[in-house]
């Protein structure tokens, strides 16, 4: 369904340049509900900004169902993200418990009954804790990925184990 491969990204500011994503490189099966965490400063909004497509990346690919979004032009890219695409910004997501949780029921539901892939990019350890893997960034790379075999209460304690690792295991809103 979609599939990152050596995915790069660098910002420039003046005549300094700063790497960004290096490298990256997983993918998201069909039906999957897939969570990207990682501490701020990892990447994370960065990703989703080259997969949505509303930055370049510099090299790499990024394939959705076979297809090469980076090289659509506005109105394939625009048809893609009416049928293909669905955002929900983390700003949502932070309306504390109750809203996350109503959210997180709506991705399960569609994930079932629609068998939607869902991809999410959080800093919530109890919203990735409902997914099928959660891949973890740290420094614009691929630190772990983590799939879910027990409760879901057992990967939210690995999750924050491996957040705690990463000194990013509070919310610090990137």
């Amino acid at each position: 369904m979609l599939k990152v491969e050596n995915l790069r990204k660098t910002y420039k500011t003046g005549n300094n340049s700063y790497l960004v994503l290096k490298d990256l490189s997983f993918q998201v099966k069909k039906g999957e509900f897939v969570a990207v965490m990682g501490p701020s400063g990892s990447g994370k909004t960065t990703l989703l900004n080259c997969i949505s497509c509303f930055i370049p990346h510099d090299q790499g690919k990024i394939l959705l169902n076979g297809k090469d979004l980076s090289g659509l032009g506005q109105k394939e890219l625009a048809k893609v993200r009416n049928q293909h695409l669905g955002f929900v910004f983390q700003d949502f997501m932070l309306l504390d418990s109750r809203s996350c949780k109503a959210v997180i029921d709506a991705f399960l539901q569609a994930k079932e009954q629609l068998e939607a892939t869902v991809f999410m990019v959080t800093h919530d350890s109890y919203a990735a804790s409902f997914c099928d893997r959660v891949i973890v960034l740290r420094d614009g790379a691929v630190h772990t990925e983590l799939t879910r075999r027990g409760s879901r209460r057992e990967f939210m304690d690995e999750l924050l184990d491996v957040l705690r690792e990463l000194g990013g295991d509070r919310d610090d809103q990137e």
